[in-house]
């Protein structure tokens, strides 16, 4: 019986797939990676989609998968087909092969629906959704602070005068937003969370219109909480945001040099994450709490496909070998 094998779908610049991959290897199953960004340039496909048959070559390690064989997939950290090394003359033909290529890689996962995921890139698109994130966690028990998303100036600051104390200016979705420059010098500006009062707002009223505004209720934040969920394993982090004056509203701007701990999570609010998990569909998520000086602890998102190897560095939680578990129990290996 031949052994079985993991395709995992990422980009380059991933660093967690390594790790996870000499678990894989410890226990006696084959996994490959492929690379989106690097498709066309370092793979070989012949896809057959009426059989939903096929074979990807990866070119730099002379591996061959065979869709039939995959037992399943995890999907980590993919990014959009390069198209740069086609030599495009630019403009409408540029175009033509991006998309090609973006709709080839959406094809490749539609061919593989059948196949156990961490986690499916359908249901992963649909979950990464805020406003959606937002409703499921408040309808199933999570504490949520009191949001809106507008481009009507009145509902703003309407929205802003019923909120009884500070409020929290936030992105949908874009930590960081790149201008190139030069070639490879780039402009690189960062879009994080932020407070912001009521004078100001209307300062802004009217840019409101032209630039959709997410506000929420600002918590006043004693700790940050990463927790960090891979099927039946949860790994719950405690950040000491608040000891410097650069992350106390957004830590991920100095995550490194902030103290972690690990901490244990109550069998209630363990309950509701895989409440929630079961809701989207998912068999993996990474999750944002807020913790108040009470020890009240406010749901903020759940990222389906978060990062999590900086606070195995930083705590020692064995999430990669978890990860590595649940693959191996959706491979039928375990």
């Amino acid at each position: 019986m031949p052994s079985p094998l993991v395709l995992v779908i990422t980009s380059e610049q991933d660093t967690h797939v390594h790790v996870v991959g000499e678990l894989l290897s410890e226990r006696g199953i084959d996994w490959v990676r492929l690379n989106t960004d690097d498709l066309f340039r370092n793979t070989r496909m012949t896809l057959h989609p009426t059989t939903a048959t096929g074979q990807i070559t990866i070119l730099d390690s002379g591996l061959t998968v065979d869709l039939e064989a995959v037992s399943a997939v995890w999907y980590r950290k993919p990014e959009t087909p390069s198209t740069s090394h086609m030599q495009a003359s630019g403009g409408h033909s540029e175009q033509f092969l991006e998309a090609e290529a973006y709709e080839a890689l959406l094809g490749l996962y539609a061919m593989l629906q059948d196949k156990p995921w961490i986690n499916n890139p359908l249901t992963t698109r649909y979950a990464h959704r805020r406003f959606r994130q937002l409703h499921v966690a408040r309808r199933i028990g999570f504490l949520t602070a009191r949001s809106v998303f507008a481009n009507d100036p009145d509902e703003v600051l309407a929205f802003a005068e019923s909120v009884d104390g500070p409020l929290a200016l936030k992105s949908l979705g874009a930590l960081a937003v790149t201008d190139p420059v030069d070639g490879n010098v780039a402009h690189q500006y960062g879009v994080l969370t932020r407070t912001i009062d009521r004078d100001t707002l209307g300062e802004l009223r009217a840019s409101i219109e032209n630039m959709p505004t997410f506000l929420q209720e600002y918590v006043d934040k004693r700790y940050d909480l990463r927790v960090v969920v891979a099927g039946r394993h949860v790994f719950a982090c405690r950040i000491h945001s608040q000891s410097g004056e650069l992350t106390r509203h957004d830590f991920r701007i100095q995550t490194k040099n902030l103290h972690h701990e690990t901490i244990e999570l109550e069998p209630e609010l363990r309950a509701l994450l895989g409440r929630y998990l079961d809701e989207m569909g998912l068999n993996f998520g990474c999750f944002d709490f807020v913790e108040d000086a009470d020890g009240t602890r406010y749901f903020l998102e759940c990222n389906p496909n978060g990062q999590w190897l900086w606070v195995e560095k930083k705590t020692g939680a064995p999430i990669a070998a978890a990860i590595a578990d649940l693959l191996a129990d959706l491979a039928g290996a375990a």
